[in-house]
């Protein structure tokens, strides 16, 4: 205590004791988000002065990358990757580092969609009053294979939550299979945002809850088209005039690069 009083009194060590306590923010600068969606800081140092280094492993790409820039970290996406919480909700350890000085890790990285990609879109085709259900489907204009909607552009989300339902006498075909469940549209999200299979679910669960998922190509056994409980906004139904083109939804496919997350 004597010592510290001492040199409180000499401008220039004092300033120099400042610098050497600042130089480092506390533990825990790199953050690490797996692919199940659990955020784990490890207990690096945070240090600003340019001599550490940040890890982050980003879950969108299944990549680790290492930046000996004294922990620029990994780029932070509002959605995470594939089953990973990512970015804003990433690593709290990188925050803490960089508000104490040291840079930090910024948190596990979420995917990216690519410029000048597309993603598949579907439409209502008609809604069943008698069976309270509707079909929707590609209705000629999709397109699975590369997609056919610039990301750029914002479209809802058909949702589904699958539950066993019977199809109420329904007769089911290849074209137009029975998805067993009931579906809903989000309210209009930019592909942009479509970072993921995960980040696209996520949208679903935020607007109806738990069991929700966006709808996929073959949801009704067959593709192209299904039928489910519901009855969407006839905005998207091909079958009411006037009808807009551009009033479709977003759907995924799970084996073709019809999807926005897609390279």
């Amino acid at each position: 205590m004597s010592t510290s009083r001492h040199f409180l009194g000499s401008g220039l060590f004092s300033s120099l004791m400042i610098l050497a306590i600042a130089g480092c923010g506390p533990a825990g600068g790199s953050s690490e988000t797996s692919g199940s969606g659990n955020s784990e800081n490890s207990g690096g140092s945070d240090c600003g002065s340019g001599g550490a280094t940040a890890t982050t492993t980003e879950s969108g790409s299944g990549t680790t990358t290492t930046k000996p820039d004294g922990g620029s970290g990994g780029k932070g996406g509002a959605t995470g990757g594939s089953g990973g919480k990512g970015g804003a909700t990433g690593g709290v350890g990188g925050a803490a580092g960089g508000a104490t000085g040291g840079m930090g890790g910024a948190g596990g990285a979420g995917g990216s969609v690519s410029e000048g990609k597309k993603g598949m879109t579907w439409r209502k085709i008609l809604h069943d009053s008698e069976r309270g259900q509707d079909q929707v489907g590609c209705n000629v204009t999709c397109d699975p294979y590369v997609g056919d909607t610039m990301c750029t552009e914002s479209r809802p989300i058909l949702c589904l939550r699958k539950d066993g339902s019977g199809s109420n006498g329904y007769v089911p075909d290849f074209y137009y299979g029975w998805a067993a469940g009931n579906i809903g549209l989000t309210p209009e999200v930019s592909g942009t945002a479509l970072t993921s299979l995960a980040a696209a679910n996520a949208q679903c669960e935020a607007t109806f809850g738990a069991g929700w998922e966006m709808a996929e190509h073959h949801d009704g056994g067959g593709g192209w088209g299904f039928r489910a409980y519901g009855n969407l906004n006839d905005l998207y139904n091909v079958s009411v005039p006037p009808y807009d083109e551009a009033r479709r939804f977003w759907v995924h496919i799970n084996d073709q690069p019809g999807n926005c997350w897609d390279p």
